[in-house]
């Protein structure tokens, strides 16, 4: 009498391994993708919420948030002329340590007029990025305004034609015509391509900060 023994080949566990691995690594792009997409909407709904505040609290006082505090930076323009940038990041790492320090969203050292604190009657509490990383890679929120060289509020045009970094800041202009603007919010960095292109709007972003999301204030 004979007897067979059954049971897989090395060939056929071989196989069968590898079908398990290319479903596992299927499964994993599409989980991945997935929660790329759910932090890219978050992102926009913070930055949405931080504008709407913004927005609010100049209707009350007639300036944005961080208008009246002196930490600034120079943003040179097209025309060779500068203005002034007050900023807040979402990150605790500061872009400029050693020259601007930037401000964060909340000041460490407890300062009551950091940006999480003047628009606190407006927004409970600033919103961070999902990943929130600074400056590889640069995932945070970032608030500008723009002020002259003695701090007052100030406007800036910004010229969507206009494109190149070298002779200034993209498109952005002390005089119309243009787009007025006195301050923006940036996201750093979508992560979800739609097409051949990112979620852009709004300037520098398409040359500078491809994966950027720019809401411009009024």
């Amino acid at each position: 009498m004979h007897y067979t023994k059954s049971g897989f080949t090395l060939i056929e566990l071989l196989v069968v391994i590898s079908i398990i691995g290319l479903l596992s690594s299927i499964v994993l792009t599409s989980v991945n993708s997935a929660r790329a997409k759910a932090r890219d909407a978050r992102r926009l709904r913070d930055i949405n919420e931080i504008y709407k505040a913004a927005i609010l609290f100049e209707h009350d006082k007639g300036f944005y948030p961080l208008s009246d505090l002196g930490e600034t930076y120079p943003l040179p323009l097209k025309d060779g002329s500068s203005v002034k940038q007050a900023i807040a990041i979402s990150t605790d790492i500061s872009p400029n340590p050693a020259s601007t320090p930037a401000l964060f969203w909340k000041d460490p050292s407890g300062a009551a007029n950091d940006l999480e604190s003047q628009i606190k009657p407006y927004l409970s509490a600033l919103p961070k990025d999902p990943i929130n990383t600074f400056p590889t890679p640069q995932h945070e929120y970032m608030y500008f305004v723009f002020l002259d060289n003695a701090n007052n509020p100030v406007t800036v045009y910004y010229d969507p034609t206009t494109t190149g970094h070298a002779a200034g800041v993209c498109g952005m202009y002390p005089t119309p015509p243009g787009i007025p603007m006195r301050g923006i919010l940036y996201v750093f960095l979508l992560e979800v391509m739609e097409g051949n292109s990112y979620k852009i709007q709004g300037p520098c972003v398409g040359e500078v900060h491809k994966k950027a999301f720019v809401l411009m204030l009024p």
